[in-house]
């Protein structure tokens, strides 16, 4: 009958938590780089992407990458479609009474971008104008909050659309992150620029989940903190970020 329990209690224990091997569903945004890219179109891939590679891989997860609208991303996490967001999710007050985050990896901050040969030159340039920003993202909460009645805020779902609007003029600017933003500066570097004010969102960018993970985002924060002190991380940070930050 003790041996009966005991088997009982192990496998109890098992079902609980995520074991060695256990698969392992990841939400991503479909399309924001450089932090993640997880299109059909292009192959799976981004800072955040091999960052959560290497988590997987030490913790002995088989992690699946599910793609989907950004705005879309935490009510999957509450209907359990899915075990972890990833993909530059900013740690906010009213976001960590609901939701458990990982130690932040990377500090998160946004700027605007605008047309090289629009006028502005100061974000209060813009007051009155049309800015576009990411729906479903703090983005979008910051510049009601903080901008209130300064600007028309305009929500969209891709950053590629945000960039086609600006270029097309529908919108004067974007409010997005500034890695984000260089990042696309250095694809479109004579048709679009960062103004120099930076505005920093929240308390970083992080791994979140459900409160029900506790344990798994103590796994999780062990293998960060290997990554951030053995070199992996200044690794892979240089791979994706050093051609188009400047030095």
């Amino acid at each position: 009958m003790a041996k009966t329990c005991l088997r009982v209690v192990v496998a109890l224990f098992f079902c609980l938590s995520f074991n060695v091997d256990a698969s392992v569903k990841i939400g991503t945004p479909i399309y924001d780089p450089p932090f993640v890219v997880n299109n059909p179109a292009y192959p799976i891939g981004g800072f955040d992407i091999q960052l959560m590679n290497i988590i997987c891989a030490r913790l002995h997860w088989q992690c699946q990458y599910i793609g989907m609208p950004y705005y879309e991303l935490f009510s999957a996490l509450q209907a359990n479609k899915v075990d972890f967001l990833l993909g530059a999710i900013i740690i906010t007050p009213s976001s960590q009474s609901q939701y458990l985050f990982s130690i932040p990896y990377m500090p998160s901050s946004a700027g605007f971008v605008t047309m090289q040969q629009a006028p502005f030159r100061h974000a209060t340039d813009l007051v009155g104008k049309k800015v576009g920003c990411l729906k479903g993202k703090e983005y979008f909460n910051y510049l009601n909050q903080n901008f209130v009645g300064q600007f028309t805020v305009v929500p969209f779902e891709q950053p590629r659309d945000l960039i086609q609007a600006l270029t097309s003029n529908a919108i004067d600017a974007i409010f997005m992150n500034t890695y984000t933003a260089m990042f696309f500066i250095h694809q479109h570097p004579t048709n679009i620029r960062l103004l120099p004010e930076k505005f920093s969102l929240g308390d970083g960018i992080a791994i979140a989940t459900t409160m029900d993970n506790r344990e798994q985002i103590e796994q999780i924060n062990e293998v960060l903190e290997q990554i951030l002190n053995d070199g992996t991380f200044v690794r892979i940070y240089n791979y994706d970020f050093e051609f188009f930050i400047p030095q």
